[in-house]
C-alpha cells in the first residue's frame, strides 16, 4: 500500500479514505445542458397539447425548469420525468405543459442550473415551430 502513502491516503477498515484534497470539487465539473422545446405532435389549435421542455447532457444533477405563458408561470398541467441518469454522469430531464395552445401565444420553459449565473429560456409557439410531416402524404394511400 505504498501508493496510498505517497498520495496521503489513510487506512481505515474496509479500505482507504483520501485526502479532501484529492477529490475533486463537484463545482468544478460543471456540464452546460442542452435545450430543446416542442410540442409532443402536430394537432390543430385549441385542441389540448403537450409542449416538451428536453433537457440533455448535464452535470450537477440539479436543474430546475418552469413553464411560463404570458410572463405567468404555469403550475397547472405541468409533468416531469424527474432526473434520469445518462450511465455517463450526466443528467437528463423531461418537462412537459399539457395546454389548449392558442394562435401566436409564446409558451417559455426557464432552467436553472449551476453552470449558468442566471436562468435561461427556450420560446415555443406555433410561428417558431417548423411543421414536419414523418412520412410523405402519399404513404396513406398505401396503408388507409
Amino acid at each position: 500500500y505504498s501508493w496510498a502513502k505517497q498520495l496521503g491516503a489513510e487506512r481505515q477498515p474496509g479500505g482507504f479514505t483520501l485526502p479532501s484534497s484529492l477529490i475533486p470539487s463537484a463545482f468544478s465539473l460543471l456540464v452546460e445542458p442542452t435545450v430543446t422545446v416542442y410540442p409532443a405532435k402536430t394537432q390543430p389549435l385549441q385542441h389540448n397539447h403537450l409542449l416538451v421542455c428536453s433537457v440533455n447532457g448535464f452535470y450537477l444533477g440539479h436543474v430546475e425548469v418552469r413553464w411560463f405563458w404570458k410572463g405567468q408561470e404555469e403550475e397547472a398541467g405541468v409533468i416531469s420525468t424527474g432526473l434520469i441518469q445518462n450511465g455517463d454522469w450526466t443528467f437528463e430531464t423531461i418537462v412537459m405543459l399539457e395546454t389548449v395552445l392558442q394562435s401566436g401565444e409564446v409558451y417559455t420553459c426557464q432552467l436553472e442550473h449551476p453552470s449558468w449565473r442566471s436562468p435561461i429560456a427556450e420560446e415555443w409557439s406555433e410561428k417558431l415551430s417548423i411543421s414536419y410531416v414523418p412520412h410523405p402524404p402519399w404513404m396513406g394511400l398505401l396503408y388507409p
